[in-house]
């Protein structure tokens, strides 16, 4: 245990005054947090865009579509979680890849998919020598399905590199049993 220290060592007055004014204007979390976001989305303006979408379920929670995290990428990479389903995007307009995408995740979702692979393809924007349309909306589109989209990252080179994400679908809500 070379380097480590002793565990019952008390806080110099120097390292208690630093700490007192690291701490001096925090404020104590209330429980009231979850009525607070409640109030704020409530206030949201929702476009006539996003009233054409396709409806998504609802489970009364807030939710985020969160980067993979680094095991399960890992295992994703090596096939130790079966990817069961692709959706190639190739060749598609933006409007149509767009539904596609949404069609294809909510069908996976409804059906119990976990992970499922969407093929974007590298493109290039000949405007701006930067990436397709398709690589670049993507990944909005993927964080407006927060219900059903629980994460994605790049795929490996084997399943597509740049030009493909993994993505981690939600685990489906089981219904309540009736007694």
């Amino acid at each position: 245990m070379i380097g480590r220290g002793r565990r019952d060592r008390r806080a110099s007055d120097a390292e208690l005054e630093l700490w007192q004014r690291a701490v001096s204007d925090t404020v104590p979390i209330t429980k009231n947090i979850a009525a607070t976001a409640r109030k704020q989305r409530t206030n949201i303006h929702v476009s006539d865009q996003t009233a054409k979408e396709p409806a998504l379920p609802s489970t009364g929670r807030a939710t985020k579509t969160q980067p993979i995290d680094r095991n399960t990428l890992a295992r994703l990479k090596k096939g130790r979680i079966e990817i069961e389903g692709r959706l190639d995007l190739h060749g598609l307009s933006a409007s149509q890849a767009e539904q596609a995408l949404h069609r294809f995740l909510l069908s996976s979702h409804t059906i119990g998919r976990k992970a499922v692979l969407v093929i974007t393809g590298r493109g290039l924007n000949p405007d701006t020598n930067g990436p397709g349309i398709l690589k670049r909306e993507t990944p909005l589109w993927l964080d407006r399905m927060p219900e059903i989209v629980s994460s994605y990252a790049q795929a490996d080179r084997r399943h597509g590199g740049e030009g493909a994400l993994y993505v981690r679908l939600r685990r489906k809500k089981r219904a309540i049993p009736v007694k």
